[in-house]
């Protein structure tokens, strides 16, 4: 039951992703430092939306790393007091 719903959630988003690029294929400049390049605003927005949620995966992953060292030296300390 768990694998059905994943592949229709896979599907549904792979439509909303083809009608995205199917209304979003005009070609735009796409200007950086050292020059431009044109490619489809699909892909640029795509390519951006991918930047920002590695941007929010590897900023939640610093903060949920320093929680567990928190955690970890708060369990060696009531250890201790324990003992």
């Amino acid at each position: 039951m768990k694998n059905i719903l994943y592949f229709i959630f896979l599907i549904i988003v792979l439509t909303i992703g083809l009608i995205f690029t199917f209304y979003n294929s005009k070609d735009v400049s796409f200007n950086y430092v050292i020059g431009s390049i044109d490619l489809p605003l699909s892909l640029i927005i795509s390519i951006t939306i991918i930047i920002g949620a590695i941007m929010g995966l590897l900023a939640s992953a610093i903060i949920v790393m320093r929680a567990r060292n928190e955690l970890a030296q708060i369990k060696k300390t009531l250890k201790k007091s324990n003992n």
